[in-house]
């Protein structure tokens, strides 16, 4: 946790981690001094040392007390951007709820995809209370991030549901992010799942997305996101279940690409689906 660097959780693949804190002298707040704070580049290599897999994960990147530098990035362990939790949604500038807490603007997922930072998306709970992804809420300390949304989760692609294989699916990024309820949403283009970097388009060929999705409730919309902008948007009409297949356009070779979807509900309720890069 530092307000210079922002706030990762480490993730493991096996026991045998270790703990670091994020000042030199184990003592004291964490602080944005640089003579006395540690950064990013000392927790990749301390975690390293372990030899155990991790992974580092940017927690409520746009968050007032340590919002995400998205200017220290590592590819091989920054595989994921938590783009919801009880502290709300840190996909845009603006996005629902609204007042939960403070934000910083340019530290949100758009941002990060705009840059070019190859993250997939999860979502997280963050109650503190022992209830992953089902905050009860606490009244003596952080009351206020408890809202009408509730908890996000994370899903995510694997074969088993063991330990190695959720961590490696992770990795892959072949996961998305929900605002609570276990709605299901997969995108592929082609083969290539969420989170997959596939190689340009030859001759006149276009990136072709399939997004199959079933709600908990109506579905509002679908959102097609190209390099961080809104390309198209899809009524559902409330309806439970949606698939369909969305061309791109504009599509160009020469230029790379990413596209993601975001699934909007009639009540609100979201999921985010990790991107797909096209043109490595």
């Amino acid at each position: 946790t530092s307000p210079l660097y922002g706030h990762r959780n480490v993730y493991f693949r096996d026991t045998g981690g270790t703990v670091l804190y994020t000042n030199k002298p184990w003592e004291g707040r964490p602080t944005a001094d640089p003579e006395t704070c540690l950064s990013p580049h000392d927790l990749w290599s301390a975690m390293e040392a372990t030899g155990v897999p991790f992974l580092t994960v940017p927690h409520h990147p746009t968050a007032i007390p340590h919002p995400l530098n998205l200017g220290v990035y590592n590819p091989t362990y920054d595989r994921l951007y938590e783009v919801y939790s009880s502290w709300g949604s840190s996909e845009y500038y603006g996005d629902f709820p609204r007042g939960v807490s403070d934000r910083w603007r340019r530290h949100d997922f758009r941002d990060a995809v705009s840059r070019g930072l190859r993250f997939g998306v999860i979502a997280s709970s963050d109650g503190h209370d022992g209830h992953p992804g089902n905050a009860q809420g606490m009244q003596e300390k952080h009351h206020h991030i408890f809202h009408f949304c509730g908890s996000g989760r994370a899903a995510v692609l694997a074969p088993e549901l063991t330990r190695h294989d959720v961590f490696d699916a992770l990795h892959a990024r072949r996961c998305y992010a929900t605002t609570g309820p276990p709605i299901l949403l997969d995108v592929r283009i082609g083969d290539a799942t969420m989170g997959s970097e596939v190689r340009p388009f030859s001759g006149r060929r276009r990136p072709v997305l399939d997004v199959t999705c079933s709600g908990t409730n109506g579905l509002d919309h679908i959102r097609i996101m190209k390099n961080a902008r809104v390309a198209d948007t899809i009524p559902c009409h409330g309806e439970h279940e949606a698939a369909l297949q969305w061309e791109d356009p504009a599509y160009s070779k020469e230029e790379p690409a990413s596209y993601y979807v975001r699934v909007v509900q009639v009540d609100r309720e979201s999921a985010w689906s990790s991107p797909i890069w096209v043109g490595c």
